[in-house]
């Protein structure tokens, strides 16, 4: 089992710890690009300095896949990573998130570049959360998955794209390489502009990307 964790802050080293726990042979990759961040990690884990994204452009290809990657920094890296991919495939650019995708999104907030932010909870979620099928673990009230629900997204003149975020450990979610790879097939596809996520069954970001 091989994982990388990309980013080494607080939410990066709850990662290390609890996969660690949970795979003692684990091969476990660490990377960030502050040296500091990386210093004395411990749990055997295997550290890189350099940026996350300059990393899995790098790093990742048919060939050299990890069986989980665990994006651990605030920036949306799926959507970083295809973005820079595109330019050499099919060049396009970030768009803001349109307000009728918000619409239709729970407790939509964005950020200052039009990526939208998109949850089920209104509260802060405890760290520890297993993420249960069908209800919230901390109100325990039934919902939907989120990812189903931004997949269903009904904006005309575009698609949708998910990529989905499974629970790897209670607080800790990773994506297979082969839904980033399968993500990008869709997208290259794609003549309509397209909204990228990535979600689990409570938290999500939206991109949209429209081709040049």
């Amino acid at each position: 089992m091989e994982f990388w964790i990309l980013g080494a802050g607080k939410f990066g080293r709850i990662a290390l710890e609890r996969l660690r726990k949970k795979h003692p042979d684990a091969l476990i990759k660490v990377v960030d690009s502050d040296a500091k961040a990386l210093a004395g990690l411990g749990f055997n884990a295997e550290t890189l300095v350099t940026p996350g994204a300059d990393f899995l452009l790098r790093e990742l290809g048919p060939d050299n896949q990890p069986d989980w990657i665990v994006p651990a920094i605030p920036v949306h890296m799926a959507f970083d990573w295809l973005l820079a991919r595109l330019q050499t495939k099919k060049p396009a650019r970030q768009a803001p998130v349109p307000r009728e995708i918000a619409d239709q999104a729970p407790n939509p907030m964005w950020s200052e570049n039009g990526t939208l932010y998109v949850s089920q909870a209104d509260f802060l979620c405890p760290d520890n959360c297993p993420e249960p099928k069908d209800h919230c673990f901390k109100t325990g009230l039934p919902r939907e998955n989120l990812f189903d629900m931004l997949a269903r997204m009904d904006a005309p003149g575009s698609i949708q794209v998910v990529i989905r975020s499974h629970q790897l450990t209670p607080g800790v979610g990773g994506i297979r390489p082969a839904d980033l790879f399968n993500g990008e097939k869709q997208v290259v596809a794609s003549d309509l502009p397209v909204h990228f996520s990535t979600a689990c069954r409570c938290h999500g970001v939206i991109n949209r990307i429209v081709f040049i």
